[in-house]
């Protein structure tokens, strides 16, 4: 059976190594999470059966689309907890694809990293979240309304990679109008 996760295990995982040391310190775990999704969606289309695409391409639609309002949402000038609520909100139907009675079991698996690594960013998003509040300065910077508290400064690491995020999810998009 075709099965992306086993047949590019080594792969994915050369790639999460080499992007943590690349990253480490200097970006967030949101950013760097949601940089695997879309590697986790383009490690799909560039091993996918085309059989399943009627079937998966609306799924992977939608997690760009998701990618998409993650970064717009991470720009906005909402609190770092109204943020991450509703980019948490937008993700939740995206984690948990459902899929027609009937679909193959291997199309299903064959988008298990991607599930895994949207499942990923949303713990991270959540963990974030968790300690910024359990810390005195965060605490209060949650509590101010959305309109008053300034829009949270980003990393050094995070400003670079949003970019970097959009244009690839871009590319992505572009590669799944293709497929149509």
């Amino acid at each position: 059976m075709f099965n992306l996760i086993a047949k590019n295990s080594a792969l994915i995982g050369a790639a999460l190594i080499a992007l943590l040391f690349q990253t480490a310190c200097s970006q967030s775990q949101v950013t760097l999470t949601l940089g695997l999704v879309d590697a986790a969606v383009e490690t799909y289309l560039n091993n996918a059966d085309p059989r399943y695409a009627p079937i998966v391409d609306p799924y992977l639609n939608a997690v760009t689309a998701g990618v998409d309002y993650a970064l717009t949402e991470w720009k906005s000038a909402d609190s770092t907890a109204l943020k991450f609520d509703k980019i948490t909100a937008n993700f939740a139907a995206i984690a948990k694809p459902i899929f027609p009675a009937g679909t193959p079991a291997t199309a299903i698996n064959d988008i298990a990293l991607i599930t895994a690594t949207v499942q990923t960013f949303l713990s991270a998003i959540q963990t974030t979240k968790a300690a910024v509040v359990a810390t005195p300065l965060g605490a209060e910077s949650f509590a101010a309304p959305a309109t008053s508290a300034p829009a949270p400064k980003l990393s050094r690491g995070d400003k670079q990679a949003l970019p970097k995020i959009a244009a690839a999810n871009a590319k992505l998009k572009a590669r799944l109008l293709q497929r149509r």
